[in-house]
């Protein structure tokens, strides 16, 4: 039996998974307000569709207090607006996948913002990736992915290093760093 990793990566994901009113459904949904530990940025079709970054990148950046950047690493959900009575998936939307592309090329960094207790991130990085395959069943709530393990770790390693320079500005430890980012590569299903 070989140990050699699979040279694909297959996700099991939500349709709706990155769209506005499943994920605040969800997250509304799954919590009260009390215990709510995820922070929403909401990213219009027209922002999405003109390749507007300005809003996110203020949102995000070293001019922002410290503790409120480091507050908020892993606890955002990036949703999109505008695209729920859509049939497609988010990443099989060509204005989406060159505004992720274009934002993962000029800023990496939202990794470290990304929640990890949902689809939406695979999602986003779905829309990165140039190797993607994916089967969507009829009438069903999930479709398939399956990604290229090494193009999946390219986009991944690409991020590593603007990423963990990001958490050092804002003063999280290596071991806080390298957690971060080992939950990233677990959640990608990369380890």
């Amino acid at each position: 039996m070989s140990t050699e990793p699979s040279k694909v990566v297959y996700w099991r994901l939500q349709r709706a998974a990155g769209k506005a009113n499943h994920e605040l459904a969800r997250i509304i949904g799954s919590t009260s307000q009390a215990k709510r530990s995820h922070d929403v940025f909401v990213i219009s079709r027209d922002e999405i569709e003109r390749g507007i970054f300005s809003r996110l990148r203020s949102q995000f950046n070293l001019a922002s207090p410290v503790e409120e950047l480091r507050s908020m690493f892993g606890r955002v959900t990036f949703v999109l607006t505008d695209y729920d009575d859509s049939d497609e998936n988010l990443f099989e939307i060509q204005p989406v996948r060159n505004y992720f592309t274009e934002l993962n090329r000029h800023w990496p960094v939202w990794l470290a913002f990304s929640e990890l207790d949902s689809d939406t991130l695979k999602v986003m990085i779905a829309c990165i990736v140039r190797d993607l395959r994916s089967a969507t069943r009829d009438g069903d709530a999930s479709c398939d992915v399956h990604i290229s393990r090494a193009e999946l770790n390219r986009v991944f390693m690409n991020a590593v290093p603007l990423t963990s320079a990001f958490h050092q500005l804002t003063g999280a430890s290596s071991k806080q760093r390298r957690q971060r980012m080992n939950a990233v590569a677990r959640h990608l299903d990369l380890t």
